[in-house]
């Protein structure tokens, strides 16, 4: 078994399908891993943190959540958790949880398609700059964003900066000090304030357990 802290409370099959309801002890922490098929999670009561390519995700009793096979992860567990996956051979469903997945890349407007590969989210510019280089008003520009996007650059702009943060933590020598500022935030303050609201745990803790 992988993660030392989970029990396993009722399995079923069904033809290719298999489903499995397990809980998770407080404190565990299912290493870096990926699995050969894709499946769905429905965490049924607790709260799991996961580390994916689009950076840290917190997830509480209700998510649902998507992952691709061959995605590598890790999932820590703060409190007992209860999940029950659905593993499906061959489940194409798209990850529901990335940065900007909100619609289809190619309904995007190119301007905004633009705008989400070249402006420096994870930076201090204004974001009043992107409105500037996509030629609109801040208004029209933060309307047609939430449309297309599903939620605000200002949101966005912090989910940018926490997932760039997570790398750094996992991946750099840096200080916390030093990526705060790397990662746009004002100061080490700043960063801890941002990311435990975000994630539920300090930058320290998370670097603690994930790497």
């Amino acid at each position: 078994m992988r993660c030392g802290g989970r029990t396993i409370l009722e399995q079923w099959r069904f033809g290719d399908v298999s489903v499995v309801e397990a809980l998770y002890r407080a404190g565990s922490v299912d290493p870096l891993h990926s699995h050969d098929d894709a499946h769905l999670s429905i965490i049924i009561e607790g709260e799991a943190i996961e580390v994916r390519d689009c950076g840290p995700l917190r997830q509480s009793a209700g998510a649902l959540v998507s992952q691709r096979a061959q995605i590598r992860h890790a999932i820590h567990f703060p409190v007992a958790t209860r999940v029950a996956t659905i593993v499906v051979p061959a489940f194409a469903m798209p990850d529901a949880l990335l940065l900007n997945n909100h619609v289809d890349e190619s309904e995007k407007p190119a301007w905004l398609q633009k705008i989400l590969r070249s402006f420096p989210w994870a930076s201090s510019t204004p974001l009043r700059e992107a409105s500037r280089v996509a030629r609109l008003s801040h208004t029209h520009f933060d309307r047609t964003f939430r449309r297309y996007v599903g939620t605000s650059p200002r949101v966005f702009r912090r989910r940018a900066k926490v997932a760039a943060a997570s790398r750094m933590l996992l991946e750099s020598q840096m200080t916390l000090a030093e990526l705060s500022l790397a990662a746009g935030f004002s100061d080490q303050s700043h960063l801890t304030a941002v990311f435990s609201k975000t994630i539920g745990m300090t930058p320290a803790q998370y670097r603690r357990i994930f790497r």
